[in-house]
């Protein structure tokens, strides 16, 4: 009877052991996972400034070259921020950006698309443009992808 207990307080003692440790590499890989996660968080919580410090850098010198930057900007800013591809037109994002009852993308879609076809845009609109796309960009923050 002495050895049955000795063998079952030992066994019981190796359960312990194992379950602590199994605990610990649980708890070990879960705060690993968060510490990745709050990484990743603040990473794209930097994101949106930099565009919006992109567009302030912008060069008020040839309209056109303001409008090419200014639709760079806001294509790179779509296709993270909306998953849209980067190069359909202004008229598909146009509709696109209405399905989801987004009006400033709609309404800035619409004066890129004007502006970027006519000879010489003006002055006031482009100021526009830019205006509505710092409001777009403080307004939607991009979507993650889960890797």
């Amino acid at each position: 009877m002495a050895i049955d207990e000795i063998i079952s307080t030992t066994n019981l003692g190796i359960i312990l052991i194992a379950s602590i440790v199994i605990i610990a590499l649980i708890l070990f890989f879960l705060l690993m996972k968060e510490k990745k996660l709050k990484k990743k968080i603040k990473e794209e919580n930097n994101r949106t400034p930099s565009y919006i410090s992109e567009i302030e850098k912008i060069e008020r010198a040839n309209p056109k070259k303001i409008l090419n930057f200014i639709d760079k900007i806001a294509r790179d800013f779509f296709k993270e921020a909306f998953k849209i591809r980067r190069f359909i037109g202004y008229s598909e994002l146009k509709k696109t950006f209405s399905r989801r009852n987004n009006e400033k993308a709609v309404e800035f879609c619409d004066l890129m698309s004007k502006s970027l076809y006519s000879k010489e845009p003006d002055g006031e609109k482009i100021q526009k443009i830019i205006n509505l796309l710092i409001e777009i960009v403080e307004a939607n923050q991009p979507v993650s992808e889960e890797k």
